[in-house]
């Protein structure tokens, strides 16, 4: 008798493990993201790009990825390395449940004879067994030369010398630019001269330094002889300051003399994008079989408007996410857009942490965000549960009663 109330009592643990243990299990989507800075830059010819490219495998499985960049203009020599330039890269391993990126390098030069105001496409791809799991468009408008103002020349003898490493500078605003000038004494006598920079548009900031050193100066002593001193000219370059070519002069202006070199900042727009959910968490609540909203901010961080933007998302399979709207026209600098998120789990989906991973993207931009999703199941199935052990309970009831009697 005790074997058969033995064996009655295994199959009803089998039972109630097929009912609640899907319940009790754990399962996360595997996500590789892909990101950089800017993806979208202009660059006069001749000119090196070296963009910081971050991957990130926030999935539970280890990945390896085979790396390559994707286009049709192969003069440009665009390849992936590593941070000292000391090599190639095209595979690289990623652990699971990785919380820090890993870091390459996008590198290319601008052809001579490259096109000016064209847009050139690059496409850097991740795959996994033959599989496309991530992608990063990277485009490069090539724009044209600047030719700044020379200064009127200097009457006379000449009695103080300025030059300067590289006296016209390109780059975002909102930074700040550093040029490497030198002052010389060449007059044959004692010489003290005011620097100054000049003229610069309203909100910009300019100081000077001694070469290497953090004392701030305005005037500098020359004393006979051959005597020259290493300046360093910081320009701070406001946020909001229009992307253009802004041209001014370095002044050394003496006693009875006055030198002039001229100089210049190219600021271009810079286009970059970001989104956030409103809570300022990266994590939604949803259950299964059913249509769960968040709401999904886009902010224009850059300095220049995006265009024509669409969210795209990776998720499990068999999962639907759908954005309303879609598609964004325009988007201003500085401005938000909120999109609402609909993410509906399969009605069949383990109570547990997934992982779904949202893209916007522009000819002019890309961001990803990765939002974890913390799936339960309906209320109704867990009535049906209740039910299905109910009966369960008095099957065994009724089979020990059975077994009882004889």
């Amino acid at each position: 008798m005790l074997p058969k109330r033995l064996a009655v009592f295994l199959l009803a643990t089998v039972l109630l493990a097929t009912v609640l243990g899907p319940g009790m299990v754990k399962a996360q989507a595997p996500g590789i993201t892909m990101t950089a800075p800017f993806t979208d830059i202009v660059e006069e010819p001749e000119s090196d790009i070296n963009t910081k490219i971050k991957l990130t495998n926030v999935g539970t499985t280890e990945a390896y990825l085979q790396l390559s960049v994707v286009t049709e203009h192969n003069d440009w020599n665009a390849r992936l390395q590593n941070i000292d330039w000391d090599y190639d890269i095209s595979s690289l391993r990623l652990p699971p449940g990785t919380t820090e990126a890993v870091q390459i390098y996008l590198r290319m030069t601008v052809p001579t004879g490259a096109t000016p105001q064209k847009a050139y496409k690059f496409t850097i791809k991740a795959t996994q067994d033959g599989a496309t799991v991530a992608t990063l468009p990277f485009n490069v408008t090539v724009g044209k030369k600047v030719e700044f103002p020379t200064p009127t020349p200097v009457v006379g003898a000449q009695k103080i010398k300025l030059t300067a490493d590289f006296p016209f500078l390109r780059g975002p605003s909102g930074k700040t630019f550093v040029f490497r000038g030198n002052v010389s004494n060449v007059s044959g006598e004692d010489q003290s001269a005011t620097l100054s920079l000049a003229p610069l548009p309203a909100g910009w900031q300019v100081r000077f330094k001694v070469a290497f050193e953090d004392k701030l100066i305005s005037t500098i002593s020359m004393p006979l002889g051959s005597f020259e001193k290493g300046i360093d000219i910081e320009v701070d370059v406001p946020q909001n300051a229009e992307a253009n070519e802004y041209a001014f002069q370095w002044i050394a202006t003496g006693k009875d003399s006055r030198e002039a070199l001229p100089m210049g900042i190219v600021v271009v727009g810079t286009y970059s994008l970001a989104m956030d959910l409103p809570s300022g968490r990266l994590n939604m609540d949803a259950t299964a079989g059913q249509d769960n909203h968040t709401a999904l901010t886009l902010i224009n961080i850059g300095t220049a408007d995006l265009q024509n933007l669409s969210l795209t998302s990776s998720a499990p399979s068999n999962w639907v996410v759908t954005f309303t709207p879609d598609r964004v026209d325009f988007l201003a600098a500085g401005q938000t857009k909120d999109i609402d998120v609909s993410v509906k789990p399969p009605s069949q989906s383990i109570a547990g942490d997934y992982g779904i991973s949202v893209t916007t993207s522009s000819p002019q931009a890309v961001d990803s965000l990765d939002i974890r999703v913390a799936v339960g199941r309906s209320t109704v199935w867990g009535w049906v549960g209740i039910g299905i052990v109910g009966l369960v309970i008095l099957g065994m009831a009724g089979v020990f009663v059975a077994v009882g009697r004889r």
